[in-house]
């Protein structure tokens, strides 16, 4: 499902564009997101966005398309999963 929301122009000097990829029954969407860093960016997707489930987080820098998100947001670990943490 290509889902996006639309994109605000610009953004803080600090902040960078992340791509929250989220859950919605059996489809996935990406919605764009302005944060200091990924730890919120991770926040905001897990615990501010109630009514979707993060399928993962991408950051602009990254240069993915959003059809590749979409398709690595449905094989990739959990945000949440033991694999990412230190």
């Amino acid at each position: 499902m290509r889902g996006t929301l639309p994109l605000r122009c610009g953004g803080p000097m600090k902040n960078k564009l992340y791509w929250l990829a989220f859950k919605v029954g059996d489809e996935y969407k990406l919605s764009p997101y302005w944060a200091e860093s990924r730890q919120q960016a991770l926040h905001h997707g897990m615990e501010q966005v109630l009514d979707q489930e993060l399928a993962a987080v991408f950051t602009g820098e990254l240069g993915f398309t959003e059809d590749q998100m979409l398709e690595l947001a449905q094989v990739l670990p959990s945000p949440c999963s033991a694999m990412w943490r230190h």
